[in-house]
């Protein structure tokens, strides 16, 4: 009836053409026939059932159940209540958090004594002694100013036998009118760190100090800085060589209109990033690379008995015998091809085949029970390509590699970043001299 009122036949048209349709399928007559020709049809029905579960998941897919940005959620996606969700537990600060709190400071810059100057009866009480009671510090930015220092060569005769000396400039000061190795390192923090653009850090720049720094300056500050991290980012290698466990993982990036690829390889403290045009074992074997020389992986068991780690992987494969008998069974739905399975059988797949990576973290202490380490590395490279689209050079992206694996290392040890930089810059970096021989 609602297939034919879909075609838009009227109601008498609507027996005729059921009808017809009986008449044209010639049911046999014999039981037998009738049985394995309802078996067919069932079987038809769950073939369909199956294939219009499988369509609904697909249109259901979103960026939270699935792989997709958020982006492709469209207008379907549910915007942020201006209220904020109602919490269970303990409101504030949580047991053993450590807080970010603002802390008084023992020497501040400015004391200001707010004193009282006259009394109820009239006198004047400027001169008078007085004894400070409670005290309040605000903290508070000066306001940005870049400091000018000019250089002056001088011409000197000796009185005694008339020879002229001439002064030359200290080393680096090379142009007429240059921007000092703080500026350039607070340009690049703002191109790399913080994902802004070159024309944005740019304008930023221009915001604070009123100078407009343009974007061959900006280059060629993360070129500076680039080859000024090139000792450091040596002992950040040595350091992630020398660790038992090893994240390793790898995201695509536009460079030069191409997909290129951004590897990492971390630790909870260290971060080394490199660019290559390939994603698997070329990658993995080519010089960037330090896979190749690290040897530790998980080097240190948990002190069980055999009993319990057979017992461990007996109940594994308890739970994937029941997964099994559960799961439909797949299905042929072309002539040519491979069986059709379904998300939970291939899931089920992987958990048999990779079933050593997967209990790994159950026998060796260091091993960790995801990769969430190296994906979080790997995202700030997303958040900067949305921000400030591709990378126009493959030297671009170098450079953006080891400024930025190297910020991520000094924010794994809560570190300045900044001044960080700016030290690598003159030579003395303290974050060198901390790491364990």
């Amino acid at each position: 009836m609602i297939i034919c009122n879909y075609l838009g036949r009227n109601k008498t048209e609507d027996f005729t053409f059921i009808n017809l349709n009986v008449k044209m399928m010639n049911l046999p007559d014999n039981i037998e026939e009738l049985k394995v020709l309802v078996s067919s049809l069932l079987l038809k029905v769950s073939e369909l059932e199956a294939e219009n579960k499988e369509l609904r998941g697909r249109l259901n897919l979103n960026s939270k159940n699935s792989s997709k940005p958020p982006s492709s959620d469209g207008l379907k996606k549910k915007l942020k209540l201006a209220f904020p969700r109602q919490k269970k537990g303990k409101q504030g600060g949580q047991i053993k958090h450590k807080g970010d709190t603002l802390k008084m400071v023992a020497i501040p810059d400015l004391v200001e004594v707010i004193r009282p100057e006259k009394c109820q009866c009239g006198h004047d009480l400027s001169g008078q002694s007085f004894k400070a009671l409670k005290h309040r510090q605000l903290f508070e930015i000066p306001q940005p100013k870049l400091n000018i220092t000019e250089y002056q060569t001088a011409e000197v005769v000796c009185p005694k036998c008339k020879k002229v000396h001439v002064s030359e400039f200290p080393e680096g000061i090379n142009a007429p009118t240059q921007y000092g190795p703080r500026a350039k390192m607070l340009v690049s923090l703002f191109n790399t760190g913080y994902k802004l653009s070159i024309k944005s850090a740019s304008d930023l720049f221009f915001d604070l100090f009123g100078y407009k720094m343009n974007e061959s300056s900006i280059v060629s500050a993360n070129r500076s800085c680039y080859h000024k991290l090139e000792a450091t980012e040596k002992a950040i290698q040595e350091q992630i060589i020398q660790s038992p466990t090893v994240h390793e993982d790898e995201t695509g990036i536009r460079c030069e209109g191409k997909l290129s690829w951004l590897h990492v390889a971390s630790t909870d403290l260290y971060t080394y990033l490199f660019v290559h045009n390939k994603r698997g074992k070329d990658a993995l074997e080519s010089a960037k690379s330090i896979l190749s020389r690290f040897t530790g992986r998980l080097v240190s068991p948990i002190e069980t008995s055999l009993e319990s780690r057979l017992e461990i992987e007996q109940n594994y494969d308890l739970i994937l015998k029941q997964a099994d008998s559960e799961e439909p069974i797949p299905i042929k739905t072309r002539k040519k091809g491979r069986l059709k399975r379904s998300k939970g059988r291939n899931l089920l797949l992987r958990l048999q085949k990779f079933k050593s990576a997967v209990l790994a973290f159950a026998f060796h202490k260091e091993a960790p029970f995801t990769n969430n380490q190296a994906e979080r590395d790997l995202r700030p490279v997303k958040v900067k390509q949305k921000i400030s689209g591709c990378f126009r050079t493959m030297t671009g992206a170098e450079h953006y590699a080891r400024i930025a694996g190297f910020i991520s290392t000094l924010r794994k040890h809560r570190l300045n970043v900044f001044k960080e930089l700016c030290n690598t810059f003159d030579g003395q970096s303290y974050f060198i001299s901390t790491l364990p021989k």
